[in-house]
């Protein structure tokens, strides 16, 4: 008999925050983002998923600080191309059963979910991803039908203690 077994590599959730912090230099995050990358996610081979809605919401973000000239142009226009062509984030597919779940997400809790946010819990929910990178501490508590999330990192130093 032949007994292989194969081993799926982890999967985790890529949110705004974090990929804001891994390509702003001065975000003050930055060092911890890029460490985790570089000592996790890439050596460790993690399936890194996120959707098109992030990267809209990431690349939105990264512009406000270009335009603040908080950012180098020739850093936006580096994230901007690894972003939009990345071979290594796979973007899952945003459907109208995505979108209805997100509604209902932000109907529940109209005051603490953005409707991208709420589309990554719905695409999360989707794909039974319980791993989340993100800065977001909202992510900490929301109940996912297939049990929580666990955030890797520490809240960003900005967070407010989320009372529910």
């Amino acid at each position: 008999m032949d007994f292989r077994l194969t081993f799926r590599p982890p999967r985790l959730f890529i949110d705004t925050g974090a990929l804001v912090a891994v390509y702003d230099t001065s975000d003050a995050l930055h060092s911890v983002a890029t460490q985790f990358r570089d000592d996790i996610l890439l050596p460790y081979q993690v399936d890194m998923l996120s959707s098109y809605y992030v990267i809209a919401e990431t690349l939105n973000n990264l512009q406000r600080r270009l335009s603040a000239r908080r950012m180098r142009k020739s850093e936006f226009d580096r994230a901007a191309d690894e972003l939009i062509l990345s071979t290594f984030l796979a973007n899952l597919e945003i459907n109208d059963d995505v979108n209805r779940r997100a509604l209902e997400i932000v109907n529940k809790f109209p005051r603490h979910f953005s409707f991208t946010d709420a589309t990554s819990l719905a695409l999360m929910e989707r794909e039974r991803i319980r791993h989340v990178f993100s800065f977001d501490h909202k992510f900490e508590w929301y109940p996912l039908r297939a049990g929580h999330t666990n955030v890797f990192l520490t809240r960003h130093p900005s967070s407010v203690p989320l009372v529910v």
